[in-house]
C-alpha cells in the first residue's frame, strides 16, 4: 500500500486557534485553499510558542524545529507572490499592500528568531530575548493569517475558478522537488488529520492519491520522520 491509510496517522499534538470556530467538513475550495497550508503552519508556531527553553538541550530541539517551520513559511510566502499573486493580478484583481508588507515584516522576523535560536544554543541566557521574539512572531504571523484568509478567500472566489486554482497549486507543487516535498507534505496532511481528515471536497486519500508514485512511496517514511524529528521533538519542548 503506497497511500498510507489516514485512520491509522497519530491525531494528538499540535493545537489551533481555528479547529473550534471553522466547520472545516464543508469549507468551499476557496476557504480552503488558503486554510490548508495555513494550518499547519499554525500548528506549528502555537506548538513552538509553548516551548520552554530552560537548557542547553532543548535550546538545540528548538532551533532544529524552528529551521524547518521557517523553510515552509518562507517557500509558502515565496510562492504566493511568484505564482498566486501575480495570476490573480492577471485575472483583474487588486491586491492589499499589506500582503506584501507582512511579508516583508514576517521574513525580518524569521532571521530575527533564528539568529537568537542559533545563539541560545550555546549561550541560554539569550532565551528570554528569544522567548519575546518569537511571541513578536506569532502575534504578526496569527494577524497576517487571519487577514489573509479573510481576503484571499474573496479574492479566488471572484476572479478564479476552482480548475485553474488547481493548476497553480500543481505548479506550486512541482516547484517543491523531493527535498521540499519531504518537508512540507507530511506537515499538510497532519493538519489534514487533526481537522478531521478533510477540508470539502479534498480528504487526506485524495489528496495523497494524486501525488507521483514516488513520492506515494516516499511518503510513509517522511511522515514517520516528520512525527519522530519534528513533531514529538515540538510537543517535547512545552514539558
Amino acid at each position: 500500500q503506497t497511500v498510507p491509510d489516514s485512520n491509522t496517522m497519530d491525531t494528538k499534538g499540535l493545537t489551533s486557534t481555528a479547529e473550534c470556530t471553522k466547520d472545516l467538513s464543508n469549507m468551499q475550495w476557496w476557504d480552503a485553499a488558503m486554510e490548508i497550508p495555513h494550518e499547519g503552519l499554525r500548528r506549528m508556531f502555537l506548538g513552538l510558542h509553548q516551548a520552554k527553553i530552560d537548557s542547553l538541550e532543548k535550546a538545540a530541539a528548538f532551533q532544529e524545529a524552528y529551521e524547518l517551520f521557517r523553510y515552509i513559511l518562507t517557500h509558502h510566502h515565496d510562492m504566493e507572490e511568484a505564482v498566486v499573486f501575480p495570476a490573480l493580478v492577471a485575472k483583474g484583481a487588486t491586491l492589499p499592500q499589506n500582503f506584501y508588507d507582512d511579508h516583508e515584516e514576517l521574513h525580518h522576523l524569521l532571521d530575527k528568531v533564528k539568529g537568537l535560536s542559533v545563539a541560545c544554543v550555546s549561550d541560554l541566557s539569550v532565551a528570554g530575548e528569544l522567548k519575546s521574539a518569537v511571541d513578536e512572531l506569532v502575534d504578526l504571523l496569527s494577524n497576517h493569517f487571519r487577514e489573509e484568509e479573510d481576503e484571499m478567500s474573496n479574492l479566488l472566489k471572484t476572479y478564479m475558478t476552482f480548475e485553474e486554482h488547481e493548476a497553480l497549486t500543481q505548479k506550486i507543487a512541482m516547484s517543491l522537488g523531493i527535498v521540499g516535498s519531504k518537508r512540507f507534505l507530511p506537515l499538510i496532511v497532519y493538519a489534514m488529520r487533526m481537522a478531521g481528515g478533510s477540508y470539502g471536497r479534498l480528504t487526506v486519500e485524495a489528496f495523497l492519491g494524486n501525488l507521483p508514485p514516488p513520492l506515494q512511496e516516499a511518503f510513509p517514511e517522511w511522515y514517520a520522520e516528520f512525527e519522530r524529528e519534528n513533531l514529538n521533538v515540538i510537543l517535547s519542548l512545552a514539558a
